[in-house]
């Protein structure tokens, strides 16, 4: 689950690198920045509280997935592909005027719930790691270092 979590930290941060990067054109401007369609919040808020919402969603998005495919539930394999398609969706909420106070919620509910149910999967897993008996492998190497 490691690997899982470092490869999915890593696309997420690519991911907020590479969306926050094409805004640096107009950070450079002598005041705050706000568009039309969203007057309530300013521009810089709204896309730092998405690129939050899609690390969250991509680090625990890959922990899922990973697990799915390691244990052949293709409800984890359905899940990940889903809450992506829904949170993308989402995003065009920001396009009605006055969406941005919706939108951005809405995302951040959706990455709310994917890192609930990666915890979920997680803890589950956990828990029945901790109730097989230890394997022979370990055992065995236990006795060795005695």
């Amino acid at each position: 689950m490691q690997i899982a979590l470092a490869g999915g930290l890593g696309h997420g941060v690519g991911h907020a690198v590479f969306f926050c990067l094409s805004l640096l054109t107009p950070a450079f401007g002598p005041a705050t920045f706000y568009v039309d369609s969203c007057k309530q919040m300013p521009f810089f808020l709204v896309a730092a509280l998405i690129s939050l919402g899609f690390l969250i969603i991509h680090t625990f998005s890959m922990v899922i997935a990973f697990n799915g495919y390691d244990e052949g539930k293709k409800v984890h394999q359905i899940f990940v592909p889903t809450v992506h398609l829904v949170a993308a969706m989402l995003t065009l909420v920001n396009l009605i005027p006055g969406g941005c106070i919706a939108g951005v919620p809405l995302i951040l509910g959706s990455a709310a719930v994917t890192l609930l149910y990666c915890g979920k999967m997680v803890w589950k897993r956990m828990m029945e790691s901790l109730e097989e008996p230890p394997s022979r492998h370990r055992i065995i190497s236990d006795e060795q270092n005695e």
